[in-house]
Parts: structure tokens; C-alpha cells; sequence
């Protein structure tokens, strides 16, 4: 998907009442109206699982393309961010859940120790 997909889903999920399902099956939330935290999560989440297609698309086979996917993403989830335009959002939201999420691979990109 592309940025602007991203910041429609993002527009959606934070109008449309209900659980967030197959985006982010983690924290639960109740059918009234999802805060923008869960809505990041989602974003988050939907970013990191797109790396799995991605890398099969390209058919990586070592850990810096996998690496640079993750960059890519991470360079997503910045044009996502500006078109937030939240000072509640953090800029480094994506790195951070990243970071939580998939340990093993953050650690390959020295510069994301923040």
C-alpha cells in the first residue's frame, strides 16, 4: 500500500465504529469510537506485515534486504505521519513498534537504538 492508502485507512478507523479485526488483533476495543493510539497500532501493524510480502515479492534471501524493506517502511510511515500532522502522534511511532514487535530484525539497523 501506499502512503496515501495508509492515511485513508487511518481516516477510516479513527470514524468508524467497532473493533479494529483483522487490522490489530492485540489490544481489545469496544464498539464506540477507537482513539488514535489504536489507529497507529493498526498502521503500525499493517506496515510490519506488508514487509513479509514484500520480501516474497522480491525474494530475499539475506538480512539486509530485509533491512532495507523495513527502511522503506519506516520512510512510509513518515509521509503517513506528516499527513497526521498530531503533535499526540510521535514521529518515531513506527520505529518504536518495530522495535517491540520484531526485535531480531530492528537490531540488523545500528542507527535505531533511540
Amino acid at each position: 500500500m501506499k502512503a496515501k492508502e495508509y492515511m485513508t485507512l487511518y481516516k477510516s478507523l479513527l470514524e468508524t465504529p467497532g473493533t479494529l479485526g483483522e487490522l490489530y488483533a492485540g489490544r481489545p476495543t469496544t464498539d464506540e469510537k477507537k482513539d488514535k493510539v489504536d489507529c497507529v497500532i493498526a498502521i503500525c501493524h499493517k506496515l510490519l506485515r506488508e514487509i513479509g510480502t514484500i520480501a516474497t515479492q522480491r525474494n530475499c534471501k539475506c538480512n539486509s534486504a530485509v533491512a532495507a524493506i523495513l527502511k522503506e517502511q519506516e520512510q512510509k510511515w513518515q509521509a503517513v505521519w506528516r499527513q497526521i500532522a498530531d503533535p499526540e502522534i510521535a514521529e518515531c511511532a513506527f520505529r518504536r513498534f518495530a522495535r517491540l514487535m520484531i526485535p531480531e530484525t530492528t537490531s540488523l539497523l545500528p542507527n535505531w537504538t533511540e
